[in-house]
């Protein structure tokens, strides 16, 4: 296979390189754009072989048996668009991380791109934004190299929403007197529904400063009427139609991830957070398990394999996982949030809720919060309704060494985390059972 390292013209396809460096190759029907993209990003050249197609034929015919790691392509092209482009790359190459550049805004454009894309660009975008952003997916792709993982990543069509999540959404977007709140706290309520209208909000297609960290913000800028049509329009979100067994334990993990969000972020606020670290704490608690979703979502049969191993052969949940499916929902979901742009406080948490004795942190982020309410929610007795505090489940050592105190000051605002935690579970099964679709 040759590969053409002079600028290429209207027509003339260049193939890509067997390399160990980082391969991206750049879609767009003008010319002058891929003439300055090469200009701009010159300095990576020895970081990336980069190639520079002119239309969608072209980039499918360069990527034939030789794959690359990133495509980066124009929305609006003649014969075969950015949306149908990306969309036969998911199918024929999964593992490529897609991402649109373009400079249209047509509401109906973007969303035909939210499902095949990652990630988009905007243009005109600036090197350092570019690099950014592209550097980052290479990244991701490296340090969790994981064939199960990119498999599992690729292969997923949606995230599914339980029904009643998603109905109760449908019915609050069709009713004339419902609310921003109260629209923001249905998709709060639902792992899928807020990973996707935070990814949305997120892309450059809003030109926004600064990244949204919570579901309420990402409601309030893109307004009911674009969350209406992606719900009625477009597809985006879809609820789940198979085994009511499954569906059934998809409603119970929304809950229990909403929970989650809800506590670390009321945790993040009682220690004096700044009110990022607030938000990214939440949003992180709700998403902290939407890796398990697309473990259930992949292979129910194989879940309920790893749930056996858990509660037989004392394997921890972690383990069971990467047994079963070869990769932990951790590190699934740490995957998937990255890919779609979400800021590194979350993508870190979610990696690491679990263990986060394996990150070299000494701060109060939103990864600690995330940690304390899993396990503190976990050791609430089901007949008692109280927490333990023989036995909390919290690693004390690695706590005193975040909040830098001995041994009794820290029980004693484990103490009062607790009573936290406990407020707040109570406060969520109240407003959960009062929850009633109109």
């Amino acid at each position: 296979m040759t590969f053409n390292r002079t600028p290429s013209k209207v027509g003339q396809i260049q193939m890509l390189p067997p390399t160990v460096k980082n391969s991206i190759i750049f879609v767009d029907d003008d010319q002058n754009i891929l003439n300055g993209l090469r200009r701009m990003l010159h300095f990576m050249r020895e970081q990336w072989d980069m190639v520079f197609v002119v239309s969608g034929q072209d980039a499918l015919k360069a990527m034939e048996g030789c794959p690359v790691d990133v495509i980066v392509s124009d929305m609006r092209m003649p014969e075969m668009d950015g949306a149908q482009l990306l969309t036969q790359v998911k199918l024929l190459y999964p593992e490529t991380v897609r991402i649109i550049f373009s400079g249209h805004s047509e509401e109906q454009l973007i969303f035909k791109t939210v499902g095949p894309a990652h990630q988009f660009i905007a243009k005109p975008s600036s090197p350092e934004i570019i690099v950014n952003i592209l550097s980052r997916s290479i990244k991701l792709r490296s340090i969790l190299n994981i064939k199960a993982l990119k498999s599992l990543v690729a292969s997923l069509e949606g995230l599914p929403t339980p029904p009643k999540n998603y109905f109760s959404l449908i019915n609050l977007l069709e009713a004339k007197n419902s609310t921003r709140a109260d629209i923001a706290k249905a998709l709060s309520r639902d792992i899928a529904l807020t990973a996707q209208t935070m990814k949305l909000t997120n892309s450059a297609y809003f030109g926004l400063p600064k990244h949204v960290e919570n579901v309420a913000q990402a409601v309030a800028l893109l307004g009911t009427d674009t969350i209406k049509a992606l719900v009625l329009a477009t597809g985006y979100f879809h609820f789940y139609t198979g085994i009511l067994e499954v569906a059934d334990k998809i409603e119970l993990l929304c809950q229990r991830s909403f929970s989650i969000g809800a506590v670390a972020r009321e945790l993040a606020l009682f220690e004096g957070s700044a009110p990022e670290v607030v938000d990214q704490a939440g949003s992180a608690g709700t998403l902290s398990h939407i890796g398990t979703l697309i473990l259930i979502a992949h292979s129910y049969e194989k879940f309920k394999e790893a749930m056996e191993f858990v509660d037989n052969l004392s394997y921890s949940l972690i383990e069971a996982e990467e047994e079963s499916f070869g990769v932990s929902h951790q590190k699934l979901g740490a995957y998937l949030l990255g890919l779609w742009g979400f800021t590194d406080p979350i993508v870190e948490a979610v990696a690491f809720h679990h263990t986060p004795q394996l990150v070299n942190v000494v701060s109060k982020c939103p990864l600690v919060f995330v940690y304390i309410a899993q396990v503190l929610l976990a050791h609430i007795d089901p007949q008692t309704g109280v927490i333990d505090q023989k036995s909390t489940g919290l690693d004390i050592d690695y706590l005193k060494n975040v909040w830098h105190q001995d041994h009794d000051n820290m029980k004693g605002r484990i103490r009062l985390w607790s009573d936290i935690v406990l407020e707040g579970h109570s406060s969520i099964r109240h407003s959960t059972r009062c929850l009633t679709p109109s």
